[in-house]
C-alpha cells in the first residue's frame, strides 16, 4: 500500500531521537511513511533545528514538539478524502 505522505529526515536529526513522537505519529497517521536517510543535502541544518521533508515540502522548528505540531497541521491540511 502506497503511503500518502512520505517524511524524510537526516539520520542525525534530533527529530529521530524522539522515539515517542515517531511512534505516536506512525500509529496516529498510518498514511505516513517515515524514512530516515544518511544525509539529505549536507547542509548542516540538522545540527541547528529539528526538521523534516514531507512530500518535498521542508518543515523545521526549534524543538521536536514544535515540529510535531507542524507535521500534524501539514497532514490534516493535505489529507485526501
Amino acid at each position: 500500500m502506497e503511503k500518502q505522505f512520505v517524511l524524510e529526515c537526516c539520520s542525525s536529526n534530533a527529530f529521530l531521537d524522539d522515539i515517542q513522537t515517531i511512534d505516536w505519529l506512525s500509529k496516529t497517521y498510518p498514511e505516513l511513511a517515515i524514512e530516515p536517510d544518511g544525509c539529505l543535502d549536507r547542509c548542516g541544518i540538522c545540527m541547528r533545528y529539528a526538521y523534516v521533508v514531507i512530500n518535498d515540502d521542508f518543515l523545521y522548528a526549534n524543538s521536536v514538539e514544535e515540529l510535531k505540531e507542524q507535521i500534524i497541521s501539514y497532514i490534516e491540511n493535505h489529507r485526501q478524502g
